[in-house]
């Protein structure tokens, strides 16, 4: 028989919050970089650009100032999804913080997370 034990989560520590948001944008990060260098291996494997590049060129819509083909490289998207990554890690963090607060500032209002625990 399991022993169950209704719990209620008052508050959370802003700081530790900041912790677990800042590691956690840090792998989502680095997850992005990856799986972006691999789609643009698998579809340059699959010539892909080369066919949408021919195809543009063929329609007569491409424009002599943007140079679509230089810009679907790939250390120029490798160096977009960095950016993208570094950018995600600063408003995780910042939102992970300021979530903490809120929850804090709500469970002063109306109560916390209530939780059953078990011991099993």
């Amino acid at each position: 028989m399991s022993n169950e034990k209704l719990k209620t989560v008052n508050s959370i520590d802003p700081k530790s919050a900041l912790r677990v948001g800042f590691m956690l944008s840090i792998a989502a990060g680095i997850i992005l970089i990856i799986m972006t260098a691999v789609l643009w291996l698998v579809l340059n494997s699959m010539s892909l650009f080369s066919h949408v590049l021919s195809f543009i060129s063929s329609s007569g819509i491409s424009d002599s100032s943007f140079d679509l083909g230089s810009f679907l490289s790939f250390p120029k998207l490798l160096a977009l999804a960095t950016i993208i990554a570094i950018i995600n890690v600063a408003v995780l963090t910042v939102l992970s913080f300021l979530f903490a607060h809120i929850y804090n500032v709500t469970t002063r209002l109306v109560g916390g997370l209530k939780v059953t625990l078990s011991d099993d």
